[in-house]
């Protein structure tokens, strides 16, 4: 997953509690069910992803 500065013909802008996600059709599908947040802690910040259909292996 990355951060770019725009978006392509074909991904897809999703809207979740007044902030916007955009995804590529992989993305999309990989995301699935899956729960994102936000932490911060002593050691640091970031997104954090869980669930989903990751493939088997992936982290």
């Amino acid at each position: 997953m990355t951060l770019v500065e725009s978006k392509d013909e074909d991904d897809k802008v999703v809207e979740v509690r007044n902030l916007k996600f955009v995804l590529s059709e992989k993305m999309e599908e990989q995301l699935e069910g899956a729960t994102i947040d936000y932490k911060k802690s002593f050691f640091g910040s970031g997104f954090a992803i869980t669930g989903g259909n990751q493939p088997q292996g992936s982290c």
